[in-house]
């Protein structure tokens, strides 16, 4: 239907406010106009606003003008052209990139494809995608187009919504935390029996299928049967192809044939599930007390694997030249180590065997996949043995992947992932750094800076990221960094946290110094900072843990609090005991004397001194229970917590690293 010029001349006021003059040369189009309705801007385009047919373009002017280029849905729209006194000029209508005069969920994956370099719109079409003015188009530009006009913001009801998961081991990292991080989410976890995926190290026994691995046929059953009652899935193909993390870096079988029909099958399930699935690059060394391998074998091995090799690219990077240039470093020479060569055969043979399962599921079936996440497990800055593996995968990943370094955090990552994908609109995380040192590579056991790893995290959950101050963003991650100056940087940490508290903004915490959360909690116990009131935090293990725990975390409650009809009280104990093991597992665990290297204790004994010190478990609860927690985004409603206890410590690895613990969390 025609619009009146009144109504016209309103909407279109805000576009031709902020355009340049007009020059002399466009006098014979411009002259028509209709004061305040358009204007032609100095790089000759007509901006005008969307669903206009070309009545109401020509209804602009005050003579008569041609108006070409009409849609078939009888609008016009960037393209299309306006000719007056022997002139023409095209038309922008930001935002509408296929020309119908629209912006639609078409035109949103035309603009994050101009964003990401995909492909690369002209002219009008070029002008249209800068949908925020400027003189490109930018990744805020499709994130608010998303927001928007892809997704509606409309309440879902969340509530037991079934999930399969297939863990990386039995360790808690990836058993008790993932199950916490649903809970947090109100999703129905589906696991098999223990014994299908744990990890048995020297001395501890075997499974019931006579092996210290997982069952990789027993879970391919599993699979099969609780297809019929689950649409999603998150699957480690480390467990799955190798019995586990441990299995996937010791396993040096040649003949993959029943590898490559469970990863067939794997395919086969996305055909009508969404299934997310996570792997690993193989680490520089094996497993300590695993098959024998001792701390001086472990040493030796990852000082074999972190020397450089000759860098391969082109044609040049193919599995074949990889593996044959394990040997030698950049120069053709052989590398020196004193292993014995059947050890450095079955080594070559474990990282060649990884590199075909993951080169035979990416070439079959990586584009069915809902998301791939890769981590470059147990890895350190510069040319390693990796390099080469990495640079190869990286080749065949597709939109829907991400590498990073990282292992343990993959199965957070995938409920996170889920999370994000069932929500009807996209999350956005500003980021602030503390302590000088983003830039910089995250840690030891990293590939890239530590802003590369956070915006790969981030970006493989589908979160927007916003770096300017200015810029509005759904939640706050702050993050402490390596520092000369950590105490300082830890104290404005807390403060921005203690004024986002204040002014009700989401915020996780990721403590990347390195310094075993110690110094950043200090500052958290001397403010009293409500511990509860965060959506998520970690200090655990390497750095990429850190950011996949916390994040995991923070989007997960997030979209369950900002997107559900119903927030059930199940859930809000999820989200405490999960931040609860994160703050007594990441602190009081480790920060006082490394206790993670300690000794071996008795479990009232280990209880005992978990809770105790200065930054014991009793510590940190004090500053929980009592506390309020945000149960309600829409005006910021809380809950309180009651009490928390922490009981049965135990090691289900039999080594102290893995120690875990039972949690009871009453809310008022």
């Amino acid at each position: 239907m025609k619009k009146c010029l009144a109504t016209l001349c309103a909407v279109l006021l805000a576009f031709s406010a902020v355009l340049p003059s007009v020059s002399a040369a466009d006098a014979d189009v411009s002259d028509l106009l209709l004061e305040g309705a358009a204007a032609v801007s100095e790089d000759g385009y007509l901006y005008v606003g969307e669903e206009l047919t070309g009545s109401d373009v020509a209804a602009l002017f005050a003579g008569d003008v041609t108006v070409s280029g009409a849609g078939r849905n009888g609008y016009v729209g960037t393209g299309a052209t306006v000719t007056a006194g022997g002139r023409t000029v095209e038309l922008v209508v930001r935002g509408d990139l296929n020309g119908d005069g629209c912006r639609t969920v078409a035109d949103y994956l035309l603009l994050k494809r101009a964003v990401l370099g995909i492909s690369a719109p002209e002219g009008a079409f070029y002008q249209a995608a800068c949908i925020s003015g400027g003189t490109a188009p930018k990744p805020s530009d499709y994130l608010k187009m998303k927001r928007e006009f892809l997704f509606p913001v409309k309440k879902q009801d969340y509530n037991g919504t079934k999930l399969a998961y297939i863990p990386l081991d039995d360790r808690p990292v990836n058993v008790d935390r993932v199950l916490y991080l649903a809970q947090s989410g109100d999703f129905d976890v589906l696991m098999p029996d223990d014994d299908l995926y744990s990890t048995k190290l020297d001395g501890t026994g075997t499974n019931s299928n006579g092996t210290t691995l997982g069952d990789p046929e027993g879970l391919t059953a599993w699979l099969r049967e609780v297809d019929a009652e689950c649409d999603y899935f998150v699957i480690s193909l480390d467990q799955l192809l190798s019995g586990g993390l441990v299995g996937s870096r010791y396993l040096s079988n040649t003949d993959l044939s029943k590898e490559y029909a469970i990863i067939d099958y794997l395919v086969e399930l996305c055909e009508h599930n969404t299934v997310y699935v996570f792997d690993t690059v193989m680490r520089l060394a094996s497993t300590v007390n695993y098959n024998g391998l001792q701390q001086s074998e472990y040493d030796l091995f990852r000082a074999y694997g972190a020397e450089p090799r000759k860098i391969l690219t082109g044609s040049e990077l193919t599995i074949e030249r990889i593996i044959a240039g394990y040997r030698s470093g950049p120069d053709g020479e052989e590398i020196a180590t004193t292993l014995s060569e059947e050890q450095i055969e079955n080594y070559f043979a474990s990282r060649e065997r990884k590199l075909r399962l993951i080169d035979r599921l990416l070439r079959n079936g990586g584009d069915k996949l809902a998301y791939l996440f890769i981590g470059v497990d147990d890895s350190t800055p510069g040319n390693t043995i990796q390099t080469n593996e990495i640079s190869y995968i990286r080749t065949l990943l597709g939109e829907q992947a991400t590498l990073f370094a990282g292992a343990d955090e993959l199965g957070m990552l995938g409920v996170a992932r889920l999370a994000n994908d069932l929500a009807p609109q996209q999350v956005t995380a500003r980021t602030l750094y503390y302590g000088g040192g983003a830039d910089q590579a995250a840690d030891d056991y990293d590939i890239e800076t530590l802003r590369e790893n956070l915006n790969k995290h981030l970006g493989s959950i589908d979160v927007g990221v916003v770096v300017s101050a200015r810029e509005e963003a759904d939640l706050d991650v702050l993050v402490l960094t390596r520092s000369s100056y950590l105490q300082s940087a830890a104290a404005s940490l807390v403060k921005k946290l203690e004024e986002n508290i204040a002014a009700h903004i989401p915020t996780v915490v990721i403590d990347a110094s390195s310094s075993n959360g110690e110094v950043l909690a200090r500052e958290m116990v001397a403010a009293q900072v409500p511990l509860t009131m965060l959506l998520g935090y970690s200090s655990w293990n390497t750095v990429g843990n850190a950011i996949g725990i916390a994040v995991s975390q923070g989007i997960v409650r997030y979209d369950y609090l900002r997107f559900s009809k119903e927030v059930t009280e199940a859930s809000d104990i999820g989200f405490i005991k999960g931040m609860t093991f994160a703050f007594v597992k990441d602190i009081a665990y480790i920060a006082d004397d490394g206790r993670y290297i300690g000794t071996w204790l008795s479990s009232a004994q280990r209880l005992e001194q978990l809770m105790s010190g200065t930054l014991g478990g009793d510590t940190l609860l004090a500053l929980m229970e009592g506390k309020a927690y945000i149960r309600g985004l829409d005006d910021y409603s809380t809950g309180k917590v009651r009490s928390i206890a922490v009981s049965n410590v135990r090691f289900p690895w039999n080594r102290t690293f893995e120690l875990t613990f039972d949690i009871r969390s009453v809310l008022y």
